[in-house]
């Protein structure tokens, strides 16, 4: 089994849903991640309770000897009885133990831990040598902690201090305690040094049911990228027959690496997919393919492609793009959501923006254009495109609470008026406010005015005017107290946050305005103390309201963490 890395090249996408096989249940779990020990809490999340034996720093090629009996006899020496043997970063634990100097070699018998920093042996006793690191113990359970992962084995041989076989083995990622998924095997090999597991005659397990076996898995043992086969997926459909995908990984290099996955279907035929992400100092992307040819039930060929491409151009100009394509309408219905998007998905977004930042604006150029996939989607019912839509978001803090804040945009809608009797045309909208704030910790109040300016020239089919301009006033006060108190003992915070808001916004009649991206909002709370009943331009409501809300919060006085927030308001 290879490893494919988390996000350090671009995105990953999800496992498919549709997976059948029990296989895909423990795909996260065979692909560990390393968690460095200095970021680890004392005594470990992965394994807690458990104590890590103390190391103790020997320079020299001094080795101590602790227990309850010592003897000795020229080179050998036997210990019995709560027996520590100590060498450099290494620790030997016993109730017997027979030393020999001269050849570096430890015997043990009963009770017997070893740990060299990271692996934990607990066996019923065994030979090692300490020098060379290494040994072979029986009835072993073990931890390590860089990985992290535990397991047992009714043999164990250390063959180098990276380089551990095990016979009769069990192996899992699960933390102490959650027996979630086990990898039980004949031959087990951990290579800490390569970052390799290789398992012979394996049987993976969940939830104590087996439902995978192999001949052979090699794995990986933390996050270094491994080039081979990922986990296949495999199930049935109903527009697809009996369907298996085997993908497999080629780690390329540091920055590239591609995912290639040949996909049977028995009532379709072969489609392969090639996913190739790369990874530069100034761009990153993700190019996904997936090709189908001469579909068995259509006789065409089928496909889906998207490139995702982010560049950074200079410190302050950014490139984003975002293009995606498919062949017909059926391709989601037929084949799922094998890939980013699902049967339900209405239309595809194909856009690239181009931003300016600056510490007090940020100039945005953008043209979007859309792809229907839905069958039952008609062309009336698709987007407008944006060709181009430039937007401008500015704002600056005065001094003494008095900021202002400006949003404009310009945007020309386009579309194909044989598909539908709406108008098409340029918007232009300005927005500016000028707010003052007042807070003292304990009472803020904060007063705005703005005015909102919208103008179009439409091309229509009908008699309806060709220009339209609206100008909104607007205004609104929000104002509010904060009171504290200490509950339980002092270690929480309770407050009580009485407010108050006031809005304002004239009636316009907008009926000759048509609705090019304008929707009503989602209620929500922090809808109450908002002037904008929708989301978009196109429509503006009228108000003359006082909301009045009351919340309570409870917060962690150590982590100042919120554990609690209720609120309650009410537009009059």
């Amino acid at each position: 089994m290879s490893r494919r890395p988390p996000n350090s090249v671009p995105h990953r996408r999800p496992i498919a849903r549709q997976v059948a096989v029990g296989l895909g249940l423990v795909s996260a779990s065979l692909a560990p991640v390393t968690v460095p020990a200095d970021d680890r809490p004392a005594g470990c999340e992965f394994a807690p309770g458990i104590e890590w034996p103390e190391l103790r720093p020997l320079e020299g090629g001094l080795t101590e000897i602790d227990a309850d009996h010592v003897r000795r006899e020229g080179e050998r020496v036997s210990a019995t009885g709560n027996v520590q043997l100590f060498e450099a970063d290494q620790r030997l634990d016993a109730d017997f133990l027979e030393y020999d100097r001269a050849a570096g070699s430890a015997r043990t018998e009963g009770d017997t831990r070893l740990f060299d920093g990271d692996l934990l042996l607990h066996t019923q006793g065994g030979e090692y040598r300490l020098d060379a690191e290494t040994g072979e113990f029986r009835r072993i359970d073990f931890l390590v902690q860089s990985i992290p992962a535990r397991g047992s084995a009714a043999l164990g041989i250390q063959q180098a201090p990276h380089l551990h076989e095990f016979e009769d083995a069990e192996y899992t990622t699960c933390p102490v305690g959650n027996d979630s998924w086990w990898l039980r095997t004949r031959d087990l090999k951990l290579n800490r040094e390569t970052g390799v597991g290789v398992a012979r005659n394996a049987t993976i397990r969940f939830k104590g049911v087996p439902i995978a076996y192999t001949p052979y898995i090699s794995f990986p043992l933390d996050d270094r990228r491994k080039s081979g086969f990922l986990l296949p997926r495999a199930g049935t459909g109903g527009r697809t027959g009996f369907d298996l995908a085997t993908p497999w990984y080629w780690n390329i290099a540091p920055n590239y690496d591609a995912t290639f996955t040949p996909r049977i279907m028995q009532d379709r035929g072969m489609m392969l997919g090639t996913e190739f992400r790369y990874l530069q100092p100034r761009h990153n992307g993700i190019l996904d393919v997936r090709y189908l040819p001469d579909d068995r039930q259509t006789g065409e060929d089928r496909h889906f492609a998207q490139w995702r491409h982010q560049t950074r151009i200079t410190s302050n100009l950014n490139l984003r793009v975002n293009a995606a394509d498919v062949s017909d309408r059926e391709y989601f219905f037929d084949f799922g959501n094998s890939d980013r998007y699902g049967g339900s998905t209405p239309f595809l977004r194909r856009s690239a923006d181009l931003s300016w930042n600056q510490p007090a604006f940020r100039l945005q150029t953008r043209i979007e254009d859309y792809q229907i996939v839905d069958p039952d989607l008609s062309g009336a019912g698709e987007p407008y495109q944006r060709l181009p839509q430039i937007t401008l978001e500015a704002g600056e803090y005065l001094g003494r609470g008095l900021s202002w804040d400006l949003d404009t945009e310009l945007v020309r809608f386009e579309r194909d008026e044989d598909l539908s009797g709406r108008p098409v045309g340029t918007r232009l909208d300005l927005n500016p406010e000028v707010r003052w704030r007042h807070d003292t910790g304990g009472f803020f109040f904060e007063p705005a005015v703005g005015i909102r300016h919208t103008r179009y020239e439409l091309d229509r089919q009908d008699n309806r005017p060709e220009s339209i301009s609206r100008t909104v006033p607007r205004a609104s006060i929000d104002t509010g107290l904060i009171f504290e108190r200490p509950i339980a003992d002092g270690g929480h915070l309770q407050t009580l946050e009485p407010r108050i808001f006031y809005g304002y916004a004239p009636y316009r009649n907008q009926d000759d305005i048509p609705i090019f991206d304008t929707g009503e909002a989602d209620f929500s709370f922090d809808n109450l103390f908002s002037l904008d009943r929708f989301v978009g331009v196109d429509r503006v409501g009228d108000t003359h309201q006082i909301t009045t809300a009351l919340t309570t919060r409870i917060f962690d006085q150590q982590t100042g963490r919120e554990r609690l927030s209720l609120s309650a308001g009410q537009i009059h």
